[in-house]
């Protein structure tokens, strides 16, 4: 099996790429981690356990009152799902 093929390469690449931007957001914007309320991801791909929003959550010490949506094998009907719930 190839060693780029599995979870834990993919859940490397989602920490690499998102954790860094989510960190840039916050630094530009002044906002902290404490002060998001929701956290919404989407991936047709990928559906880790924990979920993509949880591993962001706690990576980054959120608060227990921030709201979780994990939308995943939607596709692209995911983002219309996601304007419903917020």
């Amino acid at each position: 099996m190839d060693e780029a093929l599995g979870i834990e390469p993919a859940r490397f690449e989602f920490s690499a790429t998102c954790f860094p931007a989510i960190e840039d957001l916050f630094a530009k914007t002044g906002v902290s981690p404490q002060q998001v309320k929701f956290i919404v991801t989407n991936s047709s791909l990928f559906n880790p356990t924990p979920s993509l929003s949880a591993m962001i959550m706690n990576h980054f010490k959120m608060g227990s009152d921030t709201k979780n949506y994990s939308l995943g094998g939607m596709g692209c009907s995911g983002r219309r799902c996601n304007n419903n719930n917020i």
